[in-house]
């Protein structure tokens, strides 16, 4: 960084600048440090952008309202003395005096983007922009209690076995929940109002829903496209496959009087060994291809039982209200 250099980038203020905070958003090295190893460069904001190089704060930009896009840009030419440094707010050229630009840094730290700004989500429109362009959404669930049912010792019960691998199961269920929430926050109704934002989730939506290893992925993914406005034919496909394959899951299961016996224990653990060997959504789609039912039909008798469900509930709910 201690040459001609420009930097030019689109910036946006998600929250105002708490009083006494100096988030942000890009920087190299130390920007309070004067001499040694680590004297740096960077922008922070406090309701404008300012560029600060060591403990030098040259100068800054306009005043920028929250919500808004701007562009800027900042050039140094290289040079060590006179007026060396060029800089730009929506194409407009700002008064900006930075002698010795950046010809004193001597940091050779990793470059860091979005981190020191806790008030915005830069990091977050990072890690959401990769995923919306990743060519799957696998949170490897069922891996650990797959491993753990191959390795298991052969002198150990069938019942141990089965209560170790559902424990296991149940823990790891509870570990990827975080980021579904997180990705369900990002991608809000109000949020998706703004056509960048709609883009990036209208991509998550398909990833999660085509590409998705797990019913959360694709149940999530489904949540999405509805917001986003996919089709009412592209909703109904999702939906009915979505439904088919936990219709697939619960016939799967053995009845209550059979459940501890040891042709469910063994089932139950060839199932969980599966799961972690094709997915979630790999398992229960092998099984739909295999019971040679419609994907119509399946969906169809899921939806009654869960509405059969919550029909008693509710009725189980109001025969004990006061």
């Amino acid at each position: 960084m201690n040459g001609p250099i420009t930097i030019s980038y689109w910036y946006r203020m998600d929250a105002a600048t708490p009083a006494g905070t100096f988030p942000g958003i890009m920087r190299l090295g130390s920007q309070s440090a004067t001499t040694g190893a680590n004297v740096g460069w960077g922008f922070f904001r406090t309701g404008n952008m300012v560029y600060k190089r060591g403990n030098n704060q040259p100068s800054l930009f306009a005043a920028m309202n929250v919500g808004q896009w701007y562009h800027l840009a900042l050039r140094w030419d290289g040079n060590t003395t006179g007026n060396n440094t060029l800089a730009f707010l929506n194409g407009n050229q700002v008064t900006f005096a930075a002698v010795n630009g950046w010809s004193n840094c001597t940091a050779t730290t990793v470059f860091e983007l979005g981190r020191m700004d806790a008030f915005d989500t830069a990091t977050l429109d990072e890690a959401m922009f990769r995923m919306a362009h990743a060519n799957t959404s696998d949170a490897r669930f069922g891996t650990v209690t797959a491993l753990a049912a191959v390795h298991m010792p052969g002198d150990v019960t069938l019942l141990a076995k089965h209560v170790v691998l559902t424990e296991l199961i149940d823990a790891e269920a509870a570990t990827v929940l975080q980021g579904y929430w997180v990705v369900r926050q990002y991608c809000s109704a109000t949020s998706v109002r703004d056509a960048n934002r709609q883009q990036t989730c209208a991509a998550l939506a398909d990833v999660l829903a085509t590409k998705g290893t797990s019913l959360l992925d694709v149940s999530v993914g489904l949540m999405l496209g509805e917001l986003v406005g996919w089709s009412p034919e592209r909703v109904q496909a999702v939906s009915d496959e979505r439904d088919a394959m936990m219709q697939i899951g619960v016939k799967s299961q053995p009845e209550p009087r059979h459940a501890w016996s040891c042709d469910a224990l063994g089932k139950t653990t060839r199932d969980l060994t599966e799961l972690g060997q094709y997915g979630e959504v790999g398992s229960l789609r092998r099984a739909l291809r295999q019971s040679g039912e419609s994907v119509a039909e399946l969906a169809r008798r899921q939806r009654e039982a869960l509405a059969a469900f919550n029909a008693a509930a509710a009725a189980s709910a109001a025969a004990s209200a006061p």
